[in-house]
């Protein structure tokens, strides 16, 4: 029902539309009521205190490099609960912003897969091809008109409006109507068929008798 903090907003390394929303944030003071890591750049203190397998193996290591490997799989493909658990939503900032590609990563995956609602930094109709895929988003409790514009200024800094916007809300009203698509988005990643449904729609045709 508390939470420190209002949003995670994990840039990693600053890239057009990274730097856009970053730069926004410090204009308008919300660096100390979000929890934020830009490599090299601001890290908000609480990020550094987890005490999880994950926590302490970026504690440990000086590099940045996400591609690092724990356990056998990259670092960043792990959840934080020391992250997730302190912050309301996520600002998911994908790793392409251009318009003609749809490319979630497990930047995306993980919000997802932790119930979190998110705002995500990425090319047009990001949004519309998650939904197409299966998931659901969160209009209209967050507007999501960001996702329809072209320009990838224009449509950061109207992402940050939705992000500023949404703060002013109580949260955890927010959680209690968002509940379902929260639900409803989890069970899908855990879900293989659900995630594999374009592709097997797209393969059945095309199996042959042995």
């Amino acid at each position: 029902d508390k939470r420190p903090y209002f949003a995670d907003v994990l840039l990693g390394n600053l890239k057009t539309q990274r730097t856009i929303f970053y730069e926004l944030m410090k204009s308008s003071g919300e660096l100390e009521n979000n929890l934020v890591n830009v490599f090299n750049e601001y890290t908000t203190p609480y990020i550094k205190q987890g005490q999880g397998d994950i926590d302490l193996f970026y504690k440990k290591s000086i590099d940045t490099n996400t591609t690092k490997m724990f356990k056998g799989k990259f670092a960043s493909q792990y959840i934080s609960k020391h992250i997730q658990e302190a912050t309301w939503i996520s600002v998911v900032a994908e790793t392409l912003d251009d318009n003609r590609i749809f490319f979630p990563t497990e930047k995306t995956g993980k919000a997802l897969m932790s119930c979190k609602p998110f705002i995500v930094l990425s090319g047009k109709h990001f949004l519309k091809n998650l939904r197409n895929i299966g998931f659901k988003t969160f209009h209209p409790i967050i507007d999501e008109s960001y996702d329809l514009i072209d320009n990838v200024e224009l449509r950061t800094k109207s992402a940050y409006d939705s992000f500023f916007k949404l703060q002013k809300q109580d949260q955890n009203l927010v959680r209690q109507k968002l509940q379902d698509v929260l639900t409803h988005n989890e069970r899908c990643m855990r879900d293989k068929s659900c995630l594999t449904i374009n592709a097997r729609s797209m393969l059945n045709p095309l199996t042959t008798k042995v």
